[in-house]
């Protein structure tokens, strides 16, 4: 089947393309090698982590990736993104990002802003908004 006889080969095209300007606009991240050596996890940890979607991972096919803005100097996880990983659990980690990134912006800030701000007023309406019927 070739791209015209997909109908949907123009949206996984744009999906992929999509993903790859969340990927750059994410900015710096870092793979399994800094995240074992930055923060002195172990491999077995770190994947106990992505499962358990304790941390923001994106899988690109031949390695996994981390932005580094979801994390402090000392490894936590900025204010609140741990309530976010457990709202967007059953979603793709890249919506996710999407939304952090991307999503609607309140008050000049992108909810990576409002973390770390620590704008409850905002994370509070953008997770009202997932939770409820998307009008909270």
């Amino acid at each position: 089947m070739t791209m015209n006889e997909d109908p949907l080969a123009r949206a996984r095209a744009l999906a992929v393309r999509h993903k790859a300007e969340l990927f750059i606009k994410a900015g710096p991240m870092l793979d399994d090698a800094e995240m074992l050596g930055r923060f002195g996890l172990t491999s077995e940890r770190l994947a106990e982590m992505r499962e358990n979607a304790e941390v923001l991972a994106l899988d690109r096919g031949e390695a996994w990736f981390y932005p580094a803005f979801q994390f402090n100097e000392d490894g936590s996880l900025i204010y609140r993104l741990a309530e976010y990983l457990d709202v967007f659990r059953l979603d793709s980690p890249w919506a996710l990002l999407d939304l952090i990134l991307v999503g609607a912006e309140l008050h000049g800030m992108d909810i990576v802003d409002a973390m770390r701000a620590r704008r409850d007023d905002i994370l509070d309406r953008e997770l009202a908004q997932e939770l409820g019927d998307g009008f909270a």
